[in-house]
């Protein structure tokens, strides 16, 4: 038995020459990594290299994270049940994100948890509760989550004030009917599992301000995919 493993999941892979793939991987105990790994038909490991499953691998990392770790050895320690096809869009949402947003190296097993926990519960068409509470996870592990508890001049947000904000800044105080409420900004502060639906919106459009600003423009290819289905649901 080998002592020298680690828990990883696979962000994305393509083809890397006839036969290896090119992987971007989220290992546990060390971050993001970029690896090539060697596939063989006649031993059957292609099919372990899939999203959405817990590994187990042993790799030779890179000391520059330019350069490209090997993967050695690995195995399957558990596969997520795919769930409903919303769920699975949805998971291709978190992968995404987390393929442009997580910095190389970065630490964080109480977001790699949070991600299992995530994808895990992912397996019904109630995926808006899951996402908002993993974005704010993310936002919070990359070093831009809210200030809730205060605005910009350090004051307690009043929670009969109003307030408007920036991307990636602090709370500002505005004239009272325009904004967002101060006590629906501090539902930022309670579980997603507390939030109503009118609230949910709110809160949404707040945590995709700061997810924007974070990947500078970028469209989400999975996020495209997810609006267009929902509202093809909606015009049903």
């Amino acid at each position: 038995m080998r002592d020298n493993l680690e828990n990883a999941v696979i962000l994305h892979s393509r083809k890397y020459k006839e036969s290896s793939l090119l992987l971007t991987l989220w290992l546990q105990s060390h971050g993001k990594v970029s690896a090539v790994a060697r596939v063989s038909k006649t031993k059957r490991t292609a099919f372990l290299y899939e999203p959405f499953c817990l590994l187990n691998v042993e790799i030779k990392l890179a000391h520059s994270a330019e350069a490209l770790s090997t993967i050695k050895y690995v195995e399957l320690e558990k596969s997520y049940t795919l769930g409903s096809y919303l769920s699975q869009l949805s998971r291709l949402y978190l992968n995404e994100l987390l393929y442009w947003l997580l910095p190389f190296d970065h630490h964080d097993k109480k977001l790699f948890d949070c991600y299992l926990a995530v994808i895990s519960g992912l397996m019904t068409d109630e995926v808006a509760p899951l996402l908002r509470y993993f974005e704010l996870q993310l936002l919070e592990s990359i070093g831009y989550g809210f200030s809730y508890q205060f605005d910009e001049k350090d004051n307690p947000i009043d929670p009969n004030g109003y307030y408007e904000m920036s991307a990636l800044s602090a709370f500002y105080q505005t004239t009272p009917g325009n904004g967002v409420l101060g006590k629906t900004i501090l539902k930022l502060g309670e579980p997603v599992s507390c939030w109503n639906n009118k609230e949910l919106a709110v809160l949404q459009k707040l945590i995709r301000l700061n997810l924007d600003a974070c990947l500078h423009g970028r469209a989400l290819k999975t996020r495209e995919l997810l609006i267009s289905y929902l509202h093809g649901c909606k015009s049903r």
